[in-house]
Parts: structure tokens; C-alpha cells; sequence
């Protein structure tokens, strides 16, 4: 059944603004009002005509193609003739796994908080630094419940292969990468030698580079052995640490031949600390639809926001429907208490409360209120 109390809420939203589809004459819609997506093959010919249906319909879930064609709305998909396909890239990763005790169900600022720190990583450290974009060519926004999508519609993308763009997610992914890799020795015995990151290198090479020479740089008795070397070892790096340092800074990693274990150790937490899991079939699927930005999501009532600003950018408190200064009363068939807005909301099952109207549309989205009356 659909959540008429949300349905409401989403048409107020609706009316009272435009949203704007980049090439959306050349997409296919699909929209949800119970699954995410209850049906596809829809087509617009104008903002309008789109705006309109979204007044009219306040679906609880809206996506539209990454791809671009000629005829849309036609069936089955080789007919629709594909024009190319923006490349879009989805981290909706869930992080409850690293702090369990704390999560909470409805609106968790730690999970959020830990999505939009791999959000910033992701493109300052790969889209930008690893695949050459610019920021400019880069639209980043909040998914609307866990996540971030990004979106590039440079003519350049367009013709990219299936494959190429789940290398691209593989790449971001760490998933060839690692201490092996990264410090590799070719041939045997005197013949042998090491290949290793040189200063300059980009990528997870150079990533490596910059991790293990800050570590060489800072290192103390402490520090080496929390990083897995022997007390006795530590201490012979502490007495040879500037002649390590210098042979590091000259792309010379077997100065100590038994501190290459000790590097790999260190290139593979370099790995795990930098990667970012992504939702590759969201990049990889050509047929793929995704969120329309400046939507509302229909698990949440948040809105699919545009960010200008990653690092600053607080989901529940920039991506609310409605302002603060308006509130519904609801009531809630158990307790739930959650941080929304700057506040903390305590309600108690089966008391009417007065909350912010985004507040009460987070509980309706969420399955767990109803309207009070």
C-alpha cells in the first residue's frame, strides 16, 4: 500500500519548485510507489511536461537513465538507440559493522559522517588526481538515503565501454593493488631486482609512496613496532632512520633487505585505508537508472541534493524537504529517539509529538509513525 502520509508530503514538495534534468529528452524514467521502481520506459519532451507528472504523481522514488537515446520510451531497450552514457558512480556503502553499539536505524549521523569523508576521498584522490577529471566536469549528490552519487556527462565518457567502467570501480577499489604488487622483485638471486614506487609516481603507487615516506619520516621506537617490526629491528631503524629516510626520498626501498616484508605490511594498509567500495553495477550497466537529483527518496523523505561542497556538507541538516520552523504532530508505534537537524528527537510509542515536518517525514519514509488524529 502506498505511504499516503509521505505521498502527501512529497507532493508539497513538488509543487512548490522545478526541477531541471540535464539532456532530459534523451532519458528514460522510471518511478516507484511502493518499490523503488514499479515502472520504466517513461519519456518527457519537456521540463514541463516532467514537472508536471511529478506534481501530479509525487512518486516516492524517481531515477532516470544514465544512458541517452534517441526514442526513450521504446521497447524492448535495442530499440531505444543509445546516443552514449554518462559515467555515474554510486557509494552507498553501510558502515553500522564499525560501530554497532551506536548505530541507529532511523538517522545515523556516524554512518553519514563516514560516508561523505569516502565521498571527498573518492573525488579528490580517483576522480580527480587518478582519472584526470575536473571538478568542474564532476556533479556530486547526496543519494537521499545512505550515500553519494557522481556524475560526469562530458561528451568524452560517453562511448565507454561496460568493461572500462567497471575497471574504473575495480581501480578505485584497490582490488589488483597491494604490497606485492607495489613492491615487486623480478628475477633471482644477484639478477634480482626490486620494483618499487619512485618519487613522482601517481596513483596507488604514489599513494604508497607518500604513506611510507611520512612514516619513515616520523618514525619512533613505538611507532615502527605497532607497525609490526621486532623491538630489535625497530631499534636498528631508529640507527640507520635518516639513511632510510634518504634512500626512500631516491626511490631505494632494500636499503635494509629485511624491512621489505615491513613495507609490503605498510602498502597494504595503504590499500585498505584508500580504497572505496563502490556500487559497480550502478557504473557498469548501460541500461542503469538512478536517482534524479533534486528528488526525494523514498526510504528517507531527504532530498537527492546537489553538493557544492563536500566537506562541509551535512546530510540532515542541508538535504531536509521543509524548513525547521514547520512541524506535524505524529505518533510513533514504538520509542525511537534520533539526532535530526542539530537536535536530538526523543519520541515515546503511542505519545502524540509535535516534530519538524522533515522529521516526520524521515518516520513516515521510515515505516515506524503515522499522522496523530
Amino acid at each position: 500500500m502506498t505511504n499516503e502520509p509521505a505521498k502527501e508530503l512529497f507532493r508539497r514538495y513538488y509543487v512548490a519548485r522545478t526541477l531541471t534534468v540535464p539532456a532530459l529528452a534523451q532519458r528514460e524514467f522510471g518511478f516507484g510507489f511502493e518499490s523503488k521502481i514499479d515502472y520504466r520506459h517513461k519519456a518527457f519532451g519537456s521540463e514541463g511536461e516532467f514537472n508536471d507528472f511529478m506534481r501530479r504523481e509525487a512518486p516516492l522514488y524517481a531515477s532516470y537513465s544514465t544512458a541517452r537515446y534517441s526514442l526513450p520510451a521504446a521497447r524492448p531497450m535495442p530499440r531505444k538507440g543509445s546516443l552514449g552514457t554518462d559515467l555515474v558512480f554510486d557509494l552507498d556503502k553501510t558502515y553500522e559493522s564499525e560501530h554497532p553499539d551506536s548505530h541507529n536505524a532511523i538517522a545515523c549521523e556516524r554512518c553519514l559522517s563516514r560516508s561523505r569523508d569516502d565521498a571527498l576521498r573518492f573525488l579528490e584522490e580517483f576522480l580527480i588526481a587518478d582519472f584526470g577529471f575536473k571538478k568542474s566536469d564532476v556533479a556530486v549528490n547526496f543519494s537521499g538515503n545512505k550515500g553519494f552519487h557522481f556524475h560526469v556527462r562530458t561528451a568524452a565518457v560517453q562511448p565507454l565501454s561496460s568493461l572500462a567502467r567497471k575497471q574504473l570501480c575495480d581501480y578505485a577499489g584497490g582490488f589488483e593493488v597491494s604490497g606485492e604488487t607495489l613492491l615487486e622483485t623480478l628475477g633471482e638471486g644477484k639478477a634480482a631486482v626490486l620494483r618499487s614506487p619512485q618519487p613522482g609516481d601517481g596513483g596507488w603507487r604514489g599513494k604508497f609512496y607518500s604513506s611510507a615516506l611520512g612514516i619513515a619520516q616520523n618514525a619512533t621506537q613505538e611507532s615502527l613496532q605497532e607497525n609490526g617490526l621486532t623491538k630489535g629491528k625497530a631499534a636498528k631503524f631508529m640507527e640507520q632512520k635518516a639513511v632510510v629516510v634518504s634512500a626512500i626520498e631516491r626511490g631505494k626501498w632494500d636499503y635494509l633487505p629485511w624491512s621489505l616484508d615491513f613495507w609490503r605490511k605498510i602498502a597494504d594498509d595503504t590499500v585498505r585505508a584508500h580504497r572505496v567500495e563502490l556500487d559497480k553495477p550502478v557504473s557498469f550497466d548501460l541500461a542503469r537508472l538512478i536517482r534524479i537529483p533534486g528528488t526525494l527518496h523514498g526510504s528517507s523523505g531527504l532530498v537527492a541534493k546537489p553538493v557544492d561542497d563536500l566537506a562541509k556538507f551535512e546530510p540532515l541538516k542541508d538535504a531536509l524537504a521543509f524548513s525547521g520552523r514547520e512541524r506535524q504532530a505524529v505518533v510513533c508505534d514504538h520509542d525511537v529517539s534520533f539526532d535530526f537537524g542539530g537536535q536530538t528527537l526523543d519520541v515515546r510509542a503511542g505519545v502524540t509529538v509535535e516534530l519538524p515536518l522533515s522529521a516526520s517525514l524521515l518516520l513516515y519514509c521510515r515505516g515506524v509513525a503515522k499522522p496523530a488524529g
